[in-house]
């Protein structure tokens, strides 16, 4: 009988530990599959690193690690103070990040590019990394050290390597490449002011007499915290080892009464903030020098076009219409006209045909001529698509010329002058936005009485991806060539 119930009571303990991980399953579905995943070795208790638990998970450590590293240096720098009262919230942390400890171990690591899953491979990764730095931090020593006063700063100062979890900070905002070197250096700078200002504190505070008497109340932390990160600015900026200001805390005047620490630890906060300000104050004068790059590239290739124009001795009219296009270029929001994004050699093909669709198949469909054609081809279309850009007065072709491009009219509009063969009367129409002009053999030529964006497509060379398109190209052309009126649009 109780055998039974002690199988009966396996069974239910297995059962909800197997709908647990159903559940973590559930929550374990990777919203973003950038990589290869390995399905060998697999466990049903692993979690993806890219699942949505582990993402909610990591944020709340990372939370967890910003407290750790802001109340572990006040613990340590104000011993005066009592902090029993965090006592349950000490408790939680050092909890969760034994948890945590677990969590790595069942969760993916990500090895060239590939998910790996294998319970043994991330198990051998994290005992060579964060393994030892975990351990030492989350062991429980204040449940095997007495309770003296030595003993306890032990203890405060073995949550020290928890410091090390910013770690975790910086490998999300590496994801913001342009401010992440901005963003390090403050985070640096903010933290070695609060660290260094902690260490001022526990150094050369009054608060403890020489027989361990506590003189000072937790009133006291407010005014000595403020008074040493002022004196660690100064330092750390070069401007003086010690405030001019009259305390407002019990700290130790360098001026008055001097020690070999105090300059041991002023040079140190010296050299460091020489360091972390010449990061900083770096940092921020490349991210305003490169706040509008686009801008900054666009008016360096003027200048080296302005520069050719003058060397050649163009004449002013002409150097006038350049300066006009690119203006036009620019002022229209045209300076990713040469499509960096499709050039780019890391990516591939068939990426950039996804992306050309997403840009220009809105635009093809307004051709009859690539009506129900498939993806395939039109992605092929729409990545020989290029920008021409057209200014009041130029000739597009003439009636004499064979047509090679196909122009599609993204912005304004063009004046069509065609030349009738049987008369030298000439009448013109226009051409919207979304019409098209297949100029291949046309007795006609065009000509711009206002900007003009265009789409122009090579039509000798993309026949020969998609064969039916000759068909409807030299049935185009015939029927053109029987046309002996053109309609008028006032």
């Amino acid at each position: 009988m109780q055998f039974a119930e002690d199988a009966s009571t396996k069974h239910r303990s297995w059962k909800a530990i197997s709908k647990l991980a159903v559940l973590a399953q559930n929550m374990n579905a990777h919203k973003i599959d950038i990589y290869h995943d390995r399905k060998l070795n697999t466990s049903r208790f692993m979690i993806h690193p890219n699942s949505k638990l582990r993402r909610a998970w990591e944020i709340s450590t990372v939370s967890l690690v910003i407290y750790v590293c802001v109340m572990i240096p006040f613990i340590v720098g104000f011993q005066f103070v009592d902090w029993s009262g965090l006592g349950p919230m000490n408790t939680f942390i050092d909890v969760y990040f034994i948890v945590d400890m677990v969590m790595t171990l069942r969760t993916g690591i990500v090895s060239n590019g590939e998910v790996v899953m294998d319970p043994k491979k991330v198990a051998k990764k994290y005992f060579r990394t964060w393994f030892i730095v975990d351990l030492i931090s989350n062991f429980p020593l204040v449940l095997f050290v007495p309770s003296s006063g030595k003993s306890l700063k032990i203890v405060k100062l073995q949550k020290i390597p928890k410091l090390l979890r910013i770690g975790r900070l910086l490998k999300y905002l590496r994801e913001y490449a342009k401010y992440y070197n901005l963003i390090v250096s403050f985070l640096g700078l903010s933290l070695g002011l609060h660290f260094f200002a902690c260490i001022w504190a526990s150094l050369f505070n009054d608060c403890i007499t020489e027989r361990g008497q506590i003189i000072c109340g937790d009133d006291e932390l407010a005014p000595m915290y403020v008074q040493c990160i002022h004196i660690i600015m100064l330092m750390f900026l070069g401007i003086g080892e010690s405030t001019t200001f009259v305390s407002i805390a019990r700290l130790q005047n360098p001026a008055v009464d001097a020690s070999i620490e105090i300059y041991y630890m002023s040079i140190t906060v010296f050299m460091l903030g020489t360091i972390f300000s010449s990061f900083l104050f770096g940092n921020v004068i490349t991210l305003l020098m490169s706040w509008d790059q686009q801008k900054a590239q666009f008016r360096n290739r003027m200048d080296m076009i302005k520069a050719e124009m003058k060397y050649y001795e163009l004449p002013e009219e002409l150097q006038h219409r350049v300066r006009r296009n690119y203006d036009y270029l620019w002022i229209n929001q045209r300076a990713y006209s040469d499509m960096m994004l499709l050039n780019q050699p890391g990516i591939s093909k068939p990426l950039k045909t996804t992306i050309a669709l997403h840009l220009y198949k809105d635009l093809l469909n307004t051709v009859p001529f690539f009506a129900g054609s498939d993806s395939r081809f039109l992605g092929k279309v729409c990545l020989a698509l290029e920008t021409a850009v057209y200014l009041p007065g130029d000739t597009i072709i003439y009636c004499d010329d064979i047509g090679k491009e196909m122009f599609i009219v993204r912005k304004e509009i063009t004046t069509m002058v065609e030349q009738i063969r049987q008369t030298t009367e000439m009448l013109s129409f226009r051409l919207g936005v979304d019409d098209f002009d297949g100029d291949e053999g046309d007795d006609d030529f065009d000509y711009e009485d206002s900007y003009n964006d265009d789409m122009s497509l090579n039509m000798h060379e993309a026949p020969r991806s998609f064969p039916p398109l000759t068909e409807e190209t030299e049935e185009e052309m015939a029927r053109r060539e029987s046309m002996s009126i053109v309609s008028v649009i006032a």
